[in-house]
């Protein structure tokens, strides 16, 4: 006799956890903290002490693997057969759109990454020691040449990967919480131009 505890992952996930809300609050987790030290450098460092950049780094580590749980956890409660998918509705169209939103976002994300190292990605310019708070002068080679702010333009096309690719498939509300998602990057777009 099967555990009735044991959750099959392409059965749909049954649980009393409130798992719309997990998901807003579990997407917006990481864009709060990069607004909070944005916005208020002297308490992060002071929280955080000389390696301030690093602590940001793995706390926004552990903030982005929520937010890829979260959201299996809300596709696996939203779908009648959870986590398993039918290779035979994936449309060719689709399935290359998807790979074309992911060769870019990737190579945006590994651009900047290059461009600008882990000290840049992670407010080093802001929060760093005080040797890299005294220039930051805005970065010039690619992806920077090509397009404004790579690091939000390249997660933003890999949220949407999933939603192209698999759009026949998921839940209906897949476009809500991407566009939630996007809308997130664009604030913090926002945030770091403007103040």
């Amino acid at each position: 006799m099967a555990d009735p505890y044991q959750a099959h992952i392409c059965e749909r996930l049954q649980t009393e956890l409130p798992i719309p809300w997990c998901l807003m609050f579990g997407l917006v987790a990481p864009h709060f903290l990069n607004v909070f030290v944005w916005m208020a450098p002297a308490s992060w460092r002071a929280l955080t002490g000389k390696s301030a950049v690093n602590h940001f780094a793995a706390a926004s580590s552990v903030l982005k693997a929520i937010q890829v749980l979260v959201t299996l956890l809300w596709v696996w409660t939203s779908r009648t057969d959870g986590l398993c998918f039918d290779t035979a509705k994936l449309s060719l169209v689709n399935c290359v759109s998807g790979l074309v939103l992911l060769a870019t976002g990737l190579s945006l994300s590994f651009g900047v990454l290059r461009a600008i190292g882990a000290e840049g990605v992670y407010y080093g310019s802001r929060i760093g020691p005080e040797r890299t708070r005294t220039d930051p002068t805005e970065p010039t080679e690619w992806p920077f040449n090509v397009i404004q702010h790579p690091q939000h333009v390249g997660p933003t096309l890999l949220v949407w990967v999933p939603v192209v690719v698999l759009q026949q498939q998921l839940p209906r509300d897949a476009w809500f919480v991407a566009a939630h998602w996007t809308t997130l990057y664009v604030l913090n777009w926002v945030i770091e131009d403007y103040f």
